[in-house]
Order: structure tokens, then C-alpha cells, then sequence
């Protein structure tokens, strides 16, 4: 998928990222991997580790290649401190539009972005087998206004696995252990929404890194 550019964000094209195909192949794997944890549990650690590096580097490719092309859709000043400093400044109106772009452009990215982080750590948390409660409740297809992308979406989901197979714990090493793995899977992810980098890339002309 990182070698394919057609699963990116590029010049004139904004595309939400899809994993719905990566989840179909690797669900291929799922039972597999039940049996694996049965049979030896040390296994799990170096395919947990494999995975979290490759996935992290598709997020990270993902969320690059969204902010390049978000700051090249969005119209904003280039003068990063203006819209910063409405009050003091003598045109507040244009100042407030400024505001106004690079908000909506930020609250745009974490409306795509947000939920497909949580909905890759949930995957991540059952497909590698942790034995700990599932991170997010199943989601109901039939619910009003369910679209047929989102009963797939139910359908690749590791939550109709056989549940007996699974047995939720609360042992604090085995959440441990998953709060490690999610710390790699999503690492530097934080970044593109916790500190100023994405609103200085909107409003400067360079390229996010």
C-alpha cells in the first residue's frame, strides 16, 4: 500500500484513507494467530512489533500526504502570526476568515483521522490476540441510516469471532503489554495533532515533515 500512490491524498484529490482491504487480508490470518497464541505465547511479541512498524508507517504516510494536500486546498494568509493576533490587528474581519479556514481544515483532518485511529487499535487489539476487553463495543448494521460501506466495515471486523476463543481479562499484564504495542502503532501520530506543526503547514508553504 505505501508503494501504491493511488492510496493517498494527491494533487486536487483529498482521499480519506480506506483500510478496509487491509483488514479483509489480514483477518485471512486471525485464526491462525489464535492458534499460534495457544501453542506459544512468545511467538505473539515479534509479530505484534512487525506489525505496529508497518502500520505506523501507513498512518504516517497517510496523514503526511492529507496535510500536504489540505494546505494546498486551503486558502489562508502566509503570515502565521496575523490570524494569531486578530485583536491587535487593523482588519479583525479578515483576520476572523484566516481563523475560520485553517479551523475548519484542522477540524477536518481530526474527523477522518481521529476515528480511524481508534478503529485501528481496536482491530489491532483482537487481531493479535490480547486478552483484554474489546476496545470498542461492536457496531450495529442494522441501526438507522447504516450504509452498506458500514456493514462491510461490520463484516471485516474481528468482533464475530468466536468469542469463546477469547477470553476478556483484566490482567494488568496483558493490558500492559497492549498499551506498549499501541504506543508503537501510533507513534508520532501525535504530533500532527497536539502541537502547532499542522496549523504552521496550512499556513506556511511548506511541506509537512
Amino acid at each position: 500500500m505505501i508503494s501504491d500512490k493511488s492510496y493517498f491524498s494527491q494533487r486536487g484529490q483529498l482521499k480519506r484513507p480506506d483500510h478496509a482491504d487491509l483488514r479483509y487480508k489480514c483477518r485471512t490470518y486471525a485464526r491462525l494467530l489464535q492458534h499460534l497464541k495457544s501453542l506459544d505465547k512468545n511467538c505473539m511479541g515479534p509479530l505484534r512489533k512487525a506489525y505496529c512498524h508497518s502500520l505506523n508507517l501507513l498512518l504516517h504516510r497517510e496523514a503526511r500526504e492529507f496535510v500536504n494536500e489540505l494546505r494546498a486546498s486551503t486558502k489562508a494568509s502566509r503570515n502565521p502570526t496575523g490570524w494569531l493576533e486578530a485583536s491587535a490587528a487593523s482588519n479583525p474581519a479578515a483576520n476572523s476568515a484566516d481563523t475560520s479556514t485553517v479551523s475548519e481544515a484542522y477540524s477536518k483532518m481530526l474527523t477522518i483521522f481521529i476515528p480511524l485511529l481508534v478503529d485501528e487499535s481496536s482491530f489491532f487489539a483482537q487481531f493479535m490476540c490480547f486478552d483484554v476487553p474489546a476496545l470498542v463495543p461492536p457496531a450495529n448494521s442494522s441501526k438507522s441510516g447504516a450504509t452498506a460501506d458500514d456493514a462491510n466495515d461490520n463484516e471485516l471486523s474481528l468482533m464475530d469471532l468466536d468469542r469463546n476463543d477469547i477470553k476478556p481479562s483484566t490482567n494488568s499484564a496483558e493490558l500492559g503489554a497492549l498499551n506498549e504495542s499501541l504506543q508503537e502503532l501510533l507513534d508520532g501520530i501525535q504530533v500532527t495533532f497536539c502541537q502547532s506543526d499542522f496549523l504552521s503547514v496550512l499556513m506556511d508553504n511548506r511541506p509537512f515533515l
